[in-house]
């Protein structure tokens, strides 16, 4: 009995210890598996596919590294890494079974761009975004998918036929200049009822109210009195603050709902505003009416339509307002800019009109909405690698490959912010500079080339118009007298947003209604 005692204590303190050393043998050995297969990664990841690939930038936890940078940090992730590599003029991010082409110098950015769509496009991208983002269904993204880059005298498709009606439309011209006058019809309407005679004054959130005129304005002017925008438009701001949630498409019922909620309810406000004919009615803009019909030639159901809608709607909206936000946010922050735009816009006294004024006397105020993009649009220009088993291209003199079916992007966040193209003061804003001389090769607020925005001059023109009318009835006291950082850790699909809200103080300046400006001697205050 005493001699099992004894086997069984000895038996057990000699399986202590061993058991000790295995559980420590164990953990040294998963330690070096582990170190191993870390190392073996991190090598591999470095590995160019050819000798002509744009340097590689590696990434701390391999293949992945980047990709959870751009998803945490947003557009500031790859922004940073090209200011941080600024002998890269173009570089690759290693990401899980292919790559992302960075381009950081505005010198490559515009050779590339110009590319034929068989080499580098970005309409192979368009089905896949619209679905996840508007909510198509399987055959109307099989329509958009139908001959995207025709070549001269082959089918078009409806995507290459509605890009024509847009850019045919809002170019400089008699078209645009009609939907201009709307525009500003509009927003002499809602800036004469806004703010009560003087002296009262009224504290709101300025980017709300700015976002409030522009959208209601816009949704006036395109779609008349009865658009589908009235009384909902909270659902729109929904939808756009969303955007990224609906962009990865994993089920955005549940991780995108505020967005997908917003988007199903303008889709249905569009839905009946169709059925119910009003898109037929004067005094909706001819473009409206032209969508429609072309997108019913190509076999759309009205649903569809609508959700098309939605998408031309945001377009028209979001970058104008929160631009024009930027705009009378730093106008109103800095009194010797003010003073200048004042004396501009009154240049002269005689016009009736705001955009009379803006045409002979914009230069202060188009550097000022220059100034804005630029600090404000941290955009990409993205583009996919069309042919399956890459391409080799010669820019500039030397020879750069890419592999087939990888993403090459131009990153508008970092050519903005680059000292080398805008000097020591790029972070700071000083659109002096526009009036001095600038190379627009180094301005990418409307992207380039295949993305270049058709909506642009229509755009800018709004904004000029928006931030001219306010500077011109109203005095505005910004609460606080500070100007916020841009929310730039997000998905960069517009302009950016002020990381914090902006309280101003607003009195009336002029208590003429904008249709009587220029009748009288402007008031000097």
């Amino acid at each position: 009995m005493a001699w099992n005692h004894t086997s069984t204590v000895t038996a057990s303190s000699l399986q202590v210890p061993f058991l000790g050393n295995l559980v420590e043998s164990l953990s040294v050995t998963a330690l070096v598996i582990l170190f191993t297969t870390y190392a073996i990664l991190y090598f591999a990841q470095t590995i160019p596919l050819s000798k002509n690939e744009p340097p590689i930038i590696p990434s701390r936890i391999p293949f992945l590294g980047h990709v959870l940078g751009m998803l945490f940090q947003g557009g500031r992730y790859v922004k940073n890494l090209g200011l941080q590599n600024p002998h890269h003029p173009i570089f690759t991010l290693p990401i899980p079974l292919s790559r992302i082409y960075i381009i950081t110098s505005p010198t490559l950015a515009l050779p590339l761009q110009r590319l034929p769509p068989s080499t580098l496009s970005f309409t192979p991208l368009i089905p896949n975004i619209t679905k996840r983002v508007l909510g198509l269904n399987p055959h109307t993204v099989d329509v958009i998918s139908q001959a995207m880059d025709p070549l001269p005298g082959q089918h078009i498709g409806f995507l290459a036929d509605m890009a024509d009606l847009v850019k045919s439309t809002l170019a400089p011209g008699e078209e645009m200049n009609a939907l201009l006058s709307r525009m500003e019809h509009e927003l002499k309407s809602l800036l004469n009822a806004y703010v009560p005679p003087p002296p009262s004054q009224r504290e709101i959130d300025l980017l709300a109210w700015t976002r409030n005129l522009v959208a209601l304005a816009t949704a006036r002017s395109l779609y008349g009195a009865s658009n589908p925008l009235e009384g909902i438009e909270g659902s729109f701001w929904e939808f756009d603050h969303g955007l990224g949630g609906l962009l990865v498409g994993i089920c955005p019922q549940v991780t995108a709902r505020k967005a997908y909620r917003g988007r199903e309810k303008l889709v249905q406000s569009f839905a009946a505003w169709l059925r119910n004919g009003k898109h037929k009615e004067a005094d909706v803009a001819p473009i409206i009416a032209n969508r429609v019909a072309m997108a019913a030639k190509h076999g759309w159901e009205l649903q569809e339509v609508a959700r098309s809608e939605v998408s031309f709607l945001f377009a028209g909206i979001v970058n104008t307002a929160t631009t024009s936000f930027w705009g009378v946010l730093q106008t109103f922050n800095d009194p010797k800019l003010l003073g200048g735009l004042r004396a501009e816009l009154a240049v002269d006294p005689n016009s009736k009109t705001i955009e009379a004024r803006l045409r002979d006397a914009k230069l202060l105020l188009e550097a000022v909405v220059n100034e804005c993009l630029r600090l404000g649009s941290d955009t990409y220009s993205t583009r996919v690698v069309v042919p399956k088993e890459g391409v080799e291209v010669e820019v500039k003199g030397k020879e750069y490959w890419f592999q087939g079916g990888a993403m090459v992007q131009i990153s508008g966040g970092t050519i903005h912010a680059s000292k080398e193209n805008w000097g020591e003061d790029a972070r700071e804003f000083k659109p002096e500079r526009f009036l001095k001389g600038v190379s627009f090769k180094n301005f990418r607020a409307f992207g380039g080339g295949q993305t270049l925005c058709p909506g642009r001059n229509f755009a800018l023109a709004v904004v000029r118009l928006l931030i001219a009318m306010v500077v011109t009835k109203f005095d505005i006291e910004v609460v606080g007298g500070k100007i916020p950082e841009k929310e730039d850790g997000v998905l960069p699909v517009h302009i950016l947003e002020p990381k914090e809200r902006v309280m101003v103080k607003v009195s009336v300046r002029d208590e003429r209604e904008f249709g009587d400006f220029g009748a009288t001697d402007k008031t000097s205050r």
